[in-house]
């Protein structure tokens, strides 16, 4: 085999690899998601054919 092709097939396990880890890792991980509208948060535009709303997300990592 040539150098390319044993590069290609380490490159290959590598990210399944990776991948494999990473389907092993994530459905473990538990986050805890709260979510609330307030007041003018939500904002509509109405146009003769086009309907649009707009959101304004705020993401809060802090406990409480």
């Amino acid at each position: 085999m040539t150098p390319l092709m044993i590069g290609l097939i380490v490159a290959a396990s590598v990210v399944v690899v990776f991948f494999i880890v990473m389907a092993a890792v994530i459905p473990s991980m538990s986050h805890d998601l709260s979510m609330q509208i307030k007041d003018r948060s939500i904002k509509a535009n109405s146009t003769l054919n086009d309907l649009s709303l707009k959101f304004n997300v705020m993401c809060d990592y802090a406990e409480g």
